[in-house]
């Protein structure tokens, strides 16, 4: 109902409130003006702006976000700024992305639209610090600038959206204010953007430079202690990657590597959650190829897991039906088998040897295997959840191999199911006998086709031991 009473903003209160923080209305559909926004709290209704938020994918958030004006739109209203409904890893798109990919996000409206008005950038609004740190990029995203709020929620948030960008291997920058709490503040005491030096509070991990020699033992501790000490605020971004990059390289014991940190904090102002992160995925670097400045190759599917707010993959069924439905290893190789009701593998699994036979059981150990295949690629996943994942992979492919043999058969033209019973089993020749023998035979095919059809009766075959009764049914 909000919405279809929404209007654009131009020559609304909310056109003047914008103006008045020295921005121009943004062209963007999602951002409106309303004449009567109801707050139950202040119990009146107030005119605003009404913002829809959307998901990566286009779709609009079930929720909207609301600001609150004064009649004439001079200031917000007593009632601020309030959430309708869930707008959760959903953002406010106020400027279409560039064909070059380049994206910003900030977390308020107007901080977004400050920073546009700054930069050039299409910046877009988390509309909070948790949004901010949870943001989903759409797909053809290339680069990421993250317009941070001043204080230590904004920086974590977006120290948490870089470290979520640095392993999606898109480059980004923080930028942060110069004066006050966000950009706005900054805009309307005549900053611009010569003034700003772009990421200077926080350095992007692909910027890391070379290692060099590192000393040993206690050296190696007071060494890289001298040199956390010798940072200035805002750091010098090359040096700083290189010290990161020297203590990932030194593989030090906890106490000594947060002491370091400690002092590197000191020295930049950079808060120690954002060290860490940083010093952690230097970590994983140096573990998986003995360099900091390697990035760890990832699956192109990495990029589309459920990720924690750390960019941590989800340890969920979800994620590990993205990988398997996705990579090529995987890539029609299970099946469910509608007449055995088992999963199967129709073609050898990355733990398999060329030679068959397959189709075979999928079995437990395969569980285990699948479990580790995943871990190795970043998937920290249980055999328990790959079992339940593997059920709902599988069941996308459903074979039947008797009602495909059925379906490929072709009738040379000679009729025998009335017969069959005398010409192959040597029964007498009697009607009684090929009537039974061809309703069995019908039977047995309308159950292959129609699981349950209503079939009573059975054929009983009669004869001394060795006569190959059993022999005869074990052929059809």
């Amino acid at each position: 109902r909000l919405v279809a009473g929404a209007m654009p903003l131009a020559g609304t209160v909310g056109e003047d409130y914008l103006r008045a923080r020295g921005l121009p209305a943004p062209a963007s559909p999602d951002l409106m003006f309303h004449p009567d926004l109801a707050d139950f709290e202040t119990k009146r209704g107030w005119p605003g702006l009404i913002a829809l938020a959307r998901f990566a994918n286009g779709d609009r958030a079930p929720g909207i976000h609301r600001t609150f004006l004064l009649d004439d739109g001079s200031a917000k209203a007593p009632a601020g700024k309030k959430m309708l409904g869930s707008v959760a890893d959903a953002a406010v798109r106020l400027f279409a992305i560039r064909d070059d990919g380049h994206l910003g996000v900030a977390e308020g409206i107007e901080t977004a639209l400050s920073a546009q008005h700054l930069f050039g950038t299409p910046v877009w609004a988390a509309l909070s610090a948790d949004g901010l740190a949870r943001f989903r990029w759409p797909d053809g995203t290339t680069r990421i600038t993250i317009y941070a709020d001043a204080g230590d929620a904004g920086r974590q948030a977006a120290a948490t959206l870089s470290d979520r960008l640095n392993r999606a291997d898109i480059p980004n920058e923080i930028v942060l204010p110069l004066h006050g709490d966000d950009f706005n503040d900054d805009l309307m005491r005549g900053a611009c953007a010569a003034d700003y030096r772009a990421g200077q509070d926080v350095p992007a991990i692909s910027e890391i430079a070379g290692a060099g020699a590192l000393p040993v033992g206690d050296n190696a501790i007071e060494a890289l202690v001298a040199a956390a000490e010798a940072l200035t605020n805002p750091p010098d971004i090359t040096g700083l990657g290189q010290l990161l990059g020297r203590i990932a390289l030194a593989r030090l014991d906890p106490l000594p590597a947060r002491q370091i940190l400690a002092q590197i904090k000191v020295a930049t102002g950079i808060p120690m959650a954002i060290l860490e992160k940083q010093l952690t995925e230097l970590g994983r670097r140096v573990n998986a190829g003995g360099d900091p400045n390697v990035r760890i190759a990832k699956p192109a599917w990495f990029n589309r897991l459920r990720q924690d707010l750390a960019g941590t993959p989800e340890r969920n069924e979800a994620n590990v039906i993205i990988a398997l439905t996705s990579d090529v290893a995987f890539a029609g190789v299970l099946a469910f088998d509608d007449f055995a009701q088992a999963i199967v593998v129709r073609q050898p699994l990355p733990w398999d040897g060329a030679t068959g036979p397959f189709p075979r059981p999928w079995e437990d150990a395969d569980e285990v295997r699948t479990a580790e295949w995943l871990q190795l690629r970043g998937v920290n996943v249980a055999p328990m959840v790959v079992g339940r994942a593997i059920g709902a992979v599988a069941r996308d492919h459903r074979i039947h191999p008797v009602r495909d043999w059925l379906d490929h058969q072709r009738w040379d033209g000679i009729p025998r199911i009335e017969t069959w019973t005398s010409t192959y089993l040597g029964a007498e020749p009697t009607a009684f006998h090929h009537t039974v023998g061809a309703l069995w035979l019908i039977s047995a095919v309308a159950r292959i086709f129609r699981p349950g059809v209503k079939a009573d009766h059975m054929l009983i075959l009669e004869g001394p031991q060795g006569a190959r009764k059993s022999t005869a049914l074990k052929v059809l």
